[in-house]
């Protein structure tokens, strides 16, 4: 009998503490989303949750409970401690962090392979604890996410110029498309260019500079060619082989830059 007093104590405390009305309840007041990270495989984002606490103490470390649902199922569902005390009368805010990969969202979203962006819906409840009673404050949040790709070359055109048997100067245009949601710069990209077996040293770009989203450019690129069989070939009016595109550096986002692998760009049929 005593063990059930004492549980009966703690929530008519709590109910003092709140007035017993609903308006008094912790409750949130806006969610601020900031994408921290973004690469090719995936996308980190923070969630800043708003929660107001009309209660005269502080509320110490809530914690969430979460999912996050696309396309009406659960992708993924945990809790997530904090170290975030909620003011006495005011509002604290909150941070959520979460990472998602892409490889598992084409695993349970195959339609999602060729989208540039995604639809999800945050939900769940922050528990904070009062006077050693739990309150769940529900949570809800809708939005999107961008998806990050690299952008694709395609149709390349070569010429040559100033051929002879010491040295060739290579031209080669490309049409560049951008898949994208958002604009990406180009300028701090590194091209590696072949033609056949041959590399073509001191390659310089030119134009393509920044693509808005979803927009296609050119970008041009020239090289030169010290090889002596390669230089014969081209006298002797034969070609080298088909151009091929390796790429390295990073390309800029709104969202900070993105560094590339070589070899990620190719020519697109």
């Amino acid at each position: 009998m005593t063990r059930i007093r004492a549980r009966l104590v703690v929530p008519c405390v709590v109910c003092l503490v709140a007035g017993c009305s609903s308006a008094r309840r912790p409750e949130v007041r806006a969610v601020n989303v900031r994408i921290s990270s973004i690469d090719f495989s995936g996308i980190g984002v923070v969630f800043n949750v708003d929660v107001y606490n009309p209660y005269p103490i502080r509320l110490k470390t809530p914690k969430f409970r979460y999912g996050i649902d696309i396309a009406e199922t659960t992708f993924m569902q945990s809790e997530h401690p904090t170290e975030i005390d909620l003011p006495a009368g005011g509002v604290g805010t909150m941070p959520l962090p979460l990472r998602m990969d892409y490889a598992k969202l084409w695993e349970a979203y195959a339609k999602l392979q060729q989208a540039g962006e995604i639809a999800y819906r945050l939900h769940g409840a922050i528990i904070v604890t009062t006077l050693d009673y739990p309150w769940d404050v529900p949570l809800e949040y809708k939005g999107t996410l961008p998806i990050l790709r690299p952008p694709s070359f395609s149709s390349p055109r070569v010429s040559f110029a100033d051929v002879s048997l010491n040295a060739a100067r290579v031209a080669l245009e490309v049409d560049v498309h951008n898949p994208n949601i958002c604009g990406i710069g180009l300028a701090d990209v590194v091209y590696n260019l072949a033609l056949g077996q041959v590399q073509v040293a001191n390659v310089r770009a030119a134009t393509a500079g920044e693509l808005a989203a979803r927009s296609d450019g050119k970008l041009s690129l020239t090289g030169e060619i010290a090889a002596k069989g390669a230089l014969l070939q081209l006298v002797q009016g034969r070609t080298l082989g088909e151009p091929s595109l390796t790429c390295s550096g990073a390309i800029q986002t709104p969202y900070g830059s993105v560094p590339l692998g070589s070899g990620l760009m190719g020519f697109e049929p």
